[in-house]
């Protein structure tokens, strides 16, 4: 291979700025610093580590278990890069573990695994910086952030990416049917065949393609003998693939509902469908490869997976990290051990519950309001892991008012469950966002003595209209913010050892040519006769 066969000298035999070196092998003190380090990282790391592992579990993270070692085989791809780098700026590493330590620490203390997980990326790339210096992270920087695809997203950006996807997915899938001269309706992601009715589900939002997806095709960009952009578009355009082929799927199971009735969306031949559907990704992937190849007009293969060759011999090489002792290095490894130790005599550090009333004592007539209770579907309480919930419907005589008033109420939002945003949520009913702001109601002050302001979301579908109010109640604030409400989550972890809250929705019907004043005057009302009672099932 030559060097002129890549143009950007990702994958090169000989970089201007990192000259052929003799490979030296690395003193004593090296390799017993970099294996008491890698003790001390599984010890100190160990509950991020098993977390990590065990989303593994679930179809859209599956792939993780080949992360780390297709990480190695990349970092290895750059050994003769890394080995002839100059060694400098290795008190870089001090900061990089610190900043590690600091968010281990941080983690543990609000049971926050993403926080961990990140944290041990952080302080296996310290370790690396300590002993080979600074020059490191650009020459590893691939493999590094390889391994980011094997940390699970959390949990409300997971959300909120399933419901964008599960809407793209259905929209697109009944415009498949639609060209198959079959009529369908969809209505946010229900798919209605009139005798059957598809619900694309987060099981169908298409995310158990992209995850693996993404991460093959970075692993195809960096092992691809193209140009820069070339590269680019390839890991960019497993988002749109993914999309387009869980789309493609869901119109294939409306078809077969159609004409084989429901048996074919279940079962079986449901799984089946998806695994063909991931391959087709693989397919199209390689075929964009190949055009993007075929067109620049390259010769030599396609993919260069011996990486750089060997280190060629005979020149003299210059200091590397066998040459005696590593400061840095040791220094690293000391304060790495330090945490895994205190991580022996540490104990779990549980989190308070705050006393509370169940919402089956909720009243459902107070001052002029009368309410009836309704269930929630089973399948939609599973998906949003809620600990108790609140859904009923208030009419008002005095205000002439009907309000549905839902709160669901968690009692921690550390490991997987938090708070659903209905900003999220509202489209996969059908519904369609005509305005959102934030709003303040003057008459109204809350527990920490500020004036009292929600969210105001007016939606529609076809001639109906909403206004619909939400907020987040969590240990005495009133938060608007979806984003907010994570660093208060992580705050209050922290100082208070609670992470419990609730999400308060109510909703509105506005009927046609209905005064919206009129509305926003009756949620108003009702917000005030209710929020001196909420503290009762959502403490302060």
């Amino acid at each position: 291979m030559s060097p002129e066969s890549i143009s950007d000298g990702l994958l090169v035999e000989q970089d201007s700025a990192y000259p052929k070196v003799g490979y030296q092998k690395p003193s004593w003190t090296t390799t017993i610093s970099l294996t008491l380090a890698t003790l001390a990282i599984s010890i100190g790391y160990r509950d991020a580590i098993i977390n990590i592992i065990s989303q593994w579990r679930s179809p859209e993270y599956s792939h993780g278990y080949l992360i780390p070692f297709i990480a190695l085989y990349i970092a290895l791809l750059q050994r003769q890069r890394l080995h002839s780098a100059p060694v400098s700026g290795k008190w870089v590493s001090l900061f990089l573990v610190l900043i590690g330590l600091a968010g281990s620490f941080i983690g543990d203390l609000a049971t926050l695994y993403v926080v961990t997980h990140y944290a041990l990326i952080l302080t296996v790339l310290s370790l690396f910086v300590a002993t080979y210096g600074v020059r490191s992270i650009a020459v590893l920087w691939p493999a590094f952030v390889y391994l980011l695809f094997m940390i699970p997203l959390p949990d409300f950006l997971y959300n909120n990416l399933s419901n964008q996807f599960e809407l793209l997915s259905s929209s697109f899938g009944v415009t498949l049917i639609r060209l198959l001269n079959i009529s369908v309706f969809l209505e946010g992601n229900i798919i209605d065949l009139g005798a059957y009715k598809l619900q694309v589900a987060e099981a169908c939002s298409g995310l158990r393609y992209l995850f693996p997806l993404m991460s093959f095709g970075f692993l195809c960009a960096i092992l691809y003998r193209g140009v820069a952009w070339q590269r680019f578009t390839l890991f960019l355009s497993t988002v749109p693939i993914a999309i387009l082929m869980n789309s493609i799927r869901i119109g294939i199971i409306g078809v077969l509902v159609e004409y084989r009735g429901i048996e074919a969306a279940e079962g079986f031949l449901h799984a089946f469908e998806g695994w063909v559907a991931f391959i087709a990704c693989l397919v199209v992937l390689f075929a964009e490869a190949t055009a993007f190849h075929k067109l620049s007009r390259a010769t030599g293969p396609l993919w260069d997976i011996r990486g750089p060759s060997v280190l060629s011999h005979g020149i003299r090489p210059t200091s590397r990290p066998g040459d005696g002792c590593q400061p840095w290095l040791i220094l690293a490894t000391g304060l790495i051990t330090i945490l895994a130790v205190g991580s022996l005599f540490v104990t779990a550090r549980s989190e308070r519950m705050p006393e509370r009333v169940s919402f089956l004592s909720f009243p459902l007539e107070f001052d002029g309001w009368h309410g009836q209770a309704e269930g929630i579907p089973t399948a939609v309480l599973k998906t949003s892991k809620v600990d108790d919930y609140l859904n009923v419907n208030y009419v008002s005589d005095r205000m002439d008012s009907e309000i549905n008033l839902y709160i669901a109420y968690y009692k921690s939002q550390r490991k997987g469950s938090s708070t659903h945003s209905p900003r999220s949520c509202i489209p996969g009913g059908g519904w369609e966002i005509e305005s959102l702001n934030a709003v303040k109601l003057n008459n109204i002050i809350t527990a920490d003595n500020e004036t009292m302001t929600v969210n105001r979301v007016v939606i529609g579908k076809g001639l109906s209209r909403q206004i619909v109010y939400y907020w987040f109640q969590q240990r005495g604030r009133v938060i608007t913010n979806e984003y907010l409400v994570k660093w208060f989550v992580l705050k209050d972890a922290v100082l208070k050892r609670r992470t419990d809250g609730a999400m308060i929705r109510l909703i509105t019907p506005l009927s046609p040519g209905q005064d919206a004043a009129k509305a926003d005057t009756a949620l108003a009302h009702f917000i005030a006769d209710l929020q001196p009672k909420i503290s009762l099932y959502v403490p302060n």
